[in-house]
């Protein structure tokens, strides 16, 4: 009988021994994958920071390029309005010394 209770307490250390150990890996478990999830949602904000980052610098980059071309077409402008400018006189000049010259002759 002695040996029965004996053999019967041993099987009950060792169950719950198995027991403690499964909820060991249980609670194991369940750290591993929140450290998972935890790194996961991290990862998915640091992605969306640098996405963002890189959108504005887009826009920042696209409003530079127009405001460069802006100032191009102004320039172009300018230069023909210049040219204009400068063959209107060149031109009034050849008139005047057109006449100049009939009144000489």
């Amino acid at each position: 009988m002695m040996m029965m209770e004996l053999l019967c307490s041993m099987m009950k250390t060792v169950l719950l021994c198995l027991k403690m150990t499964m909820v060991l890996l249980y609670w194991m478990t369940m750290m591993v994958l929140l450290c998972l999830k935890t790194m996961m949602v991290l990862l998915c904000s640091m992605m969306k920071t640098v996405l963002l980052c890189l959108k504005m610098t887009m826009v920042l980059l696209y409003l530079m390029m127009t405001m460069v071309l802006w100032c191009l077409k102004m320039m172009m402008v300018l230069l023909y309005l210049m040219m204009t400018m400068v063959l209107w006189c060149l031109k009034m000049m050849m008139v005047l010394l057109y006449l100049m010259m009939t009144m000489v002759l």
